[in-house]
């Protein structure tokens, strides 16, 4: 009953990993380290492409438009 509280208060961007245990998973033998450990590995996961340097590190995308009006200013 626990880890089945503890699932339903993952943040927003873990809930289709919470949904996956909750589906596939035998929650009744599950323990909060278990899962804790298995949120942390998808953490983990999802963080990774960041400090590799792929995507976008927390710079402003700019529209084609402004791709183009600053290109002329160059």
């Amino acid at each position: 009953m626990v880890v089945a509280k503890y699932l339903r208060i993952v943040l927003s961007k873990y809930v289709h990993v919470a949904i996956f245990f909750e589906t596939l998973l035998d929650i009744d033998t599950l323990t909060i380290e278990e899962i804790t450990e298995q949120l942390k590995a998808v953490k983990d996961r999802i963080d990774l492409p960041m400090a590799q340097g792929e995507g976008p590190k927390g710079q402003l995308l700019l529209t084609e438009e402004e791709w183009t009006a600053r290109m002329k200013e160059w």
